[in-house]
């Protein structure tokens, strides 16, 4: 049984022949996907991770709220006022079978800091496979990310409630990897967060 919603994952749509997206640019458009995450989707980051088969593992920043987001006029200022903290995280989706969002227990306040320039190094058993920053996030900031998944959610009559943890999209390519697999993404002023596959 499924457990209660407990958040949003964000991505940018796949299109025919082109896989997984990660990154944004302008030319790529207001696209952005909002998929609920629901209790049981979360994994302890020192917990390892039983996947069974191949896996996409894509880094990003996850933001906690300690306030609602909501409506359509809502914007990057809106996000960051509501943000208890943001968090370094990994999405692993199973092929052909569940995902999940491991999330940092280390989370930092964002004041000063700005989101669009952090930096990641992605590492898959310990080799640099990519680095990004967060610029790379979908609609070009990871805030802006957010923000446009409560305007998405409000067409909806929805909104981002109140200690929601928002995955604010992939920041880098996705690492493919599979049982046996460490990968782990260290964030400029962030820390890190890791997930070893079984």
């Amino acid at each position: 049984m499924s457990g209660g919603q407990v958040g949003v994952a964000l991505s940018l749509p796949s299109r025919p022949g082109e896989g997984v997206r990660s990154g944004w640019s302008p030319e790529a458009g207001p696209e952005l996907e909002v998929d609920p995450v629901r209790s049981d989707e979360l994994h302890p980051e020192e917990s390892p991770l039983p996947v069974g088969g191949p896996a996409r593992v894509s880094a990003g920043i996850a933001f906690e709220l300690s306030g609602a987001v909501e409506g359509p006029g809502s914007g990057p200022g809106d996000v960051m006022a509501a943000t208890l903290g943001v968090a370094p995280a990994l999405m692993v989706e199973v092929e052909g079978g569940p995902r999940r969002l491991v999330v940092s227990p280390n989370i930092s306040r964002p004041e000063g800091i700005d989101l669009g320039l952090v930096g990641v190094l992605v590492e898959h058993d310990g080799v640099q496979v990519a680095t990004a920053a967060g610029a790379g996030a979908p609609l070009g900031h990871p805030a802006a990310a957010v923000a446009g998944a409560a305007r998405a959610l409000a067409a909806q009559g929805g909104r981002l409630g109140e200690g929601f943890v928002v995955f604010s999209g992939a920041l880098a390519p996705p690492v493919a990897a599979g049982p046996g697999s460490n990968v782990r993404a260290t964030f400029a002023w962030l820390g890190s967060v890791g997930v070893r596959l079984l």
